[in-house]
C-alpha cells in the first residue's frame, strides 16, 4: 500500500471512529475487520473496499468531533459484496446483546407473509375475513370491512380508522395497547376510507396481520418464523413479544443482535437466497420492495412505501443510490442498497426524537461517498 493509500485508509478510521467519539465517553468495541463467529457471516477488512482515490477530507473528521453531532447510536454494521467488514457497538451494547427492532419488525413480517404466499398457505388478495374465524360472532362486518385483503395491511391501506401518526385517531397505537386483544381492537375500529386506497401508518395493521398469518400457517409466529426464516439463517435466539391475549406482536419489539438484522437485509439484497438456498421467493422479494406509496416529506426526507419497507434515494456525488429500508423508532434500521451491493445496519436510543433519523445524515455524508467512489472507478454505477 503506498502512502497515499495509507493515509486514506486511517483517514477512513477516523471518520468511523468520530461515530464514537460523539456518542458517548464510555468503553466501546469497533473492528475494521470482524471475527468470524462461526454465525454464518463470511468477514472481511473495511480497508479491502476503500477506494484510494477517495476526495474525503480531513476537515470533516475535525468538525464531526467539533459539533459531537450524533447521539445515542449503539452499533453500526456495514456488510460489502457479501461480507460483513466493518462492526462498532456504543453504550455497552455488544454484538451478543440483543436489540429491540420496534418497526423494523413489521419488514420481517413482510417476508413471512411472503414465504406463506410462497407455500400457498396465504393469498394476500383474499379477504383477511377468511382466515379470522375466531371474530365472526363478535365483530360487525360491514360490506367494506369484508373487503380488506392483506395485501392492504401490507400497505398500511387497511382504511380502518387507526393512524399512528394522528394522537386523535381511534386506533392509534397506545390506545390500542390499553386494550387486551390488540387485534380485535383495530378490527373494531370504523372503515372511513376505501380499501386499498389511503396510506395510513397502523401499528395495529401490522399486529392484525401477524393474526392473519399465525391462523393462515396454523402456528404460533415464534414457531413459524423460527422454522421458516430464522433457522435459515443461522439466527439463535430471536425474541418475539406476546400481546396481553398472549398472541404475538408482529407490529413491533422483536429483538435481534445487530449481526442478525444485517442477515435480514443481506437476503432481500440477494432476491430472497442465503449462501444459496432460497429461504423466499424472488419473485416476492422484488415486489414486496417496489416503491408503491409516496409518502409525504418527513422532515425533508422524500419517501415511499412498499409491503412494509420504506424507500429512500440517496444523491451523493451525483449519484442516486436506492435503498430499501426497514426503519423502527429509535433508530433501529436496516439499510439495503442493491446500487452498492451493501447492506448497513444501525440500532440506537433515540427513542420518540428528531434524532432518530441519524443515520440518513451519517450514511450520506460520511459512509457512502467513500463507496460511491468505489463503485465510479469499477464502473458498477
Amino acid at each position: 500500500m503506498n502512502f497515499k493509500s495509507h493515509f486514506l485508509v486511517q483517514t477512513m478510521a477516523l471518520v468511523l471512529i468520530t461515530f464514537l467519539l460523539s456518542s458517548c465517553n464510555e468503553p466501546h468495541y469497533i473492528s475494521y475487520s470482524p471475527e468470524d463467529i462461526g454465525d454464518g457471516w463470511k468477514t472481511g477488512s473495511i480497508y479491502s473496499v476503500l477506494d484510494t482515490n477517495s476526495n474525503f477530507e480531513s476537515k470533516d473528521f475535525v468538525r464531526i468531533i467539533e459539533k459531537n453531532h450524533f447521539k445515542n447510536i449503539h452499533s453500526i454494521l456495514i456488510v460489502k459484496n457479501g461480507s460483513l467488514l466493518f462492526e462498532s457497538y456504543f453504550h455497552g451494547y455488544t454484538r451478543e446483546k440483543e436489540h429491540d427492532l420496534r418497526s423494523s419488525t413489521k419488514s420481517i413480517l413482510s417476508l413471512l407473509v411472503g414465504i406463506a404466499q410462497d407455500n400457498k398457505l396465504l393469498n394476500i388478495n383474499d379477504p383477511i375475513q377468511t382466515y379470522l374465524p375466531e371474530y365472526q360472532d363478535s365483530l360487525v362486518w360491514s360490506e367494506k370491512k369484508k373487503t380488506i385483503s392483506s395485501e392492504d395491511l401490507l400497505l398500511m391501506k387497511s382504511g380502518l380508522d387507526s393512524d399512528d401518526w394522528d394522537k386523535n385517531s381511534p386506533g392509534f397505537e397506545l390506545k390500542m395497547y390499553k386494550s387486551k386483544d390488540w387485534a380485535q381492537f383495530i378490527l373494531k375500529q370504523a372503515v372511513t376510507a376505501d380499501p386499498g386506497k389511503s396510506f395510513r401508518y397502523s401499528t395495529g395493521g401490522t399486529v392484525l396481520l401477524g393474526r392473519v398469518l399465525s391462523n393462515a400457517v396454523k402456528e404460533s409466529i415464534p414457531s413459524y418464523s423460527k422454522k421458516v426464516l430464522f433457522n435459515p439463517l443461522e439466527i439463535r435466539e430471536p425474541l418475539w413479544q406476546k400481546t396481553p391475549s398472549n398472541q404475538t406482536d408482529t407490529g413491533g419489539h422483536l429483538y435481534l443482535k445487530p449481526r442478525d438484522m444485517a442477515k435480514i437485509g443481506q437476503i432481500v439484497l440477494d432476491k430472497g437466497r442465503w449462501k444459496n438456498k432460497q429461504i423466499v421467493s424472488q419473485q416476492w422479494i422484488e415486489n414486496s420492495t417496489k416503491p408503491k406509496t409516496i409518502i409525504p416529506k418527513q422532515e425533508h426526507l422524500e419517501l415511499s412505501y412498499s409491503y412494509l419497507w420504506w424507500h429512500h434515494d440517496f444523491i451523493v456525488n451525483n449519484q442516486k443510490i436506492k435503498s430499501v429500508i426497514a426503519w423502527g423508532n429509535g433508530g433501529q434500521f436496516i439499510f439495503v442498497m442493491p446500487d452498492l451491493d451493501m447492506v448497513t445496519v444501525f440500532t440506537g436510543g433515540n427513542y420518540n426524537s428528531i434524532r432518530t433519523l441519524q443515520p440518513f445524515e451519517i450514511l450520506k455524508k460520511h459512509i457512502l461517498p467513500l463507496f460511491v467512489q468505489v463503485n465510479i472507478k469499477e464502473g458498477q454505477i
